[in-house]
């Protein structure tokens, strides 16, 4: 099980700029399904993006499709790479509580 990602890359900077006039010198981005960043550290995303376009480049696709720039309607497993927070945030706090406590035999 995955959580779905949207992710432009592009070859690099310069194709980011000429393609989508982007000017801090980004080559890529990940998306949510619902348009979120996917990500909400940068250097993990920046990472994430580098080795996409790294296997985007060793797969000869820059040159097969004849483009600086792809979108991938992906899939990124674990799921809960992504649902860390709400593993904390919704779950953690019911598995802390019930540590201890039956329901059935009232412990």
């Amino acid at each position: 099980m995955g959580s779905r990602a949207v992710v432009a890359v592009c070859r690099d900077a310069d194709a980011g700029r000429k393609r989508f006039g982007i000017m801090e010198g980004e080559a890529g981005v990940c998306y949510t399904r619902t348009g979120r960043r996917f990500f909400n550290d940068a250097p993990l995303e920046l990472e994430f993006l580098e080795k996409v376009r790294k296997a985007v480049e060793v797969a000869g696709i820059w040159e097969e499709l004849k483009t600086d720039w792809i979108c991938l309607d992906c899939e990124l497993i674990p799921w809960s790479a992504k649902a860390q927070e709400l593993l904390r945030q919704q779950y953690a706090p019911t598995g802390a509580r019930s540590k201890g406590h039956c329901a059935f035999c009232q412990k």
